[in-house]
């Protein structure tokens, strides 16, 4: 068989490691395919292994979507007919005859509260979100299965998409780099106070990120003798949330002595910051998954996390929880783990102890398994 993976839209982020790791861990003549196709932007080609079975094909790269729909409905449409199925992991196809597994990766075209935050910081955003709400609503409903990274991402999203329930599906978490499994001492003091303490928050500066409400938990810590510093990794969203978090780091750190932009960082130097780091926090009200907190938790740290989305689904009762956007609910789950050693260190241990089931080597198998059956079940259709 002859598997075809439509990844036009796939150009940043977790989207991007997804499909480069997913690849580079594959071996897919197992599930019995001789050969991989994969389409997509140049930029994201480059970050993939080159493999025997492996077949690149770039799209264009034009802005206008009026020639990618003319590219899809014409030059893809011809070359995916070689194909025995199709994988889209950006979530958004229009049926062109071949049947197809999609991956719903993305939280917020399905959560209607969080992608109305962008009716004000970004209007542009808030109508993509609208139109992938209803181009993934019509992928799911035509595809022969249907990919969640989680069980709270397939809960809302079915619960939103009618009939989607009768739609073959599996839950298949992401993987982790092994570079991440790296093992990390944690901090033995009995007591923080007046002793330099690094906090780590990795992400998108985005409107369901809260960097801002942690930069003020930060500034209350510190108000208690904590001397938190706070080193934020990630790239600019929208100039909305940079506004937000440049207003709330001159409200409370004027002279940047103790809140720390580092812009965005690449991924494989990542393991280097989490070995720095005494907590990590994650502050994100909308996630379908989380490969960050995933990373941490393989890293051992003791972890501070958000209540919302699917971070519970993986954290399990490894982490300290908070209301995101409650910045004393985020300085009191950081100073809960400050102030306990050993609470600190049994939940980085427990953390530890569930991230080793997330593995690249299982979620391609389990993926190129699934995409194998859905094509021997159209063919028996």
């Amino acid at each position: 068989m002859r598997l075809g993976i439509n990844a036009f839209n796939i150009r940043r982020g977790g989207g991007v490691t997804h499909l480069v790791e997913l690849l580079a861990a594959a071996n897919p003549e197992e599930q019995g395919f001789f050969e991989v196709i994969v389409w997509a932007p140049n930029d994201t080609l480059n970050y993939i292994t080159n493999k025997a079975w492996l077949v690149k094909k770039s799209i264009p790269t034009t802005k206008s979507w009026f020639f990618k729909i003319v590219w899809l409905i014409f030059t893809f449409r011809r070359e995916a007919k070689e194909c025995d199925i199709l994988l889209i992991p950006g979530g958004s196809y229009f049926n062109f005859g071949k049947p197809y597994v999609t991956m719903l990766q993305n939280m917020l075209p399905f959560d209607a509260k969080e992608n109305k935050r962008y009716f004000q910081a970004s209007i542009k955003t808030y109508i993509k979100c609208q139109l992938l709400a209803l181009t993934q609503r019509f992928t799911l409903k035509k595809s022969m299965g249907a990919i969640y990274p989680s069980n709270y991402a397939k809960n809302i999203i079915q619960a939103s998409v009618r009939n989607s329930e009768q739609v073959n599906s599996i839950v298949i978490p992401h993987g982790i780099h092994e570079s991440f499994f790296k093992k990390i001492t944690v901090n033995k003091s009995n007591n923080f106070k007046n002793k330099p303490i690094r906090l780590l928050y990795v992400s998108i500066i985005d409107v369901y990120k809260h960097q801002w409400h942690v930069v003020h938990a930060v500034k209350l810590l510190r108000d208690e003798g904590f001397m938190v510093e706070l080193d934020l990794i990630g790239p600019v969203g929208n100039d909305h949330s940079l506004k937000l978090l440049k207003k709330a780091i001159q409200q409370v750190d004027p002279d940047k002595t103790f809140i720390h932009v580092l812009g965005e960082v690449s991924h494989h130097k990542l393991p280097d910051f989490y070995a720095k780091t005494d907590i990590f926090v994650f502050a994100s009200s909308c996630e379908s998954i989380s490969i960050i907190i995933q990373e941490a938790m393989a890293a051992g740290l003791p972890i501070a996390c958000s209540n919302k989305g699917a971070m519970s689904e993986l954290l399990k009762d490894a982490g300290i929880y908070f209301d995101p956007e409650n910045p004393y609910e985020i300085a009191a789950a950081i100073k809960s783990l400050l102030t306990d050693l050993t609470l600190r260190t049994d939940l980085a241990a427990r953390a530890k102890k569930y991230s080793e089931v997330f593995k690249w080597s299982r979620c391609t198998l389990e993926t190129f398994s699934f995409c194998a059956d859905m094509a021997k079940l159209q063919k028996k259709s």
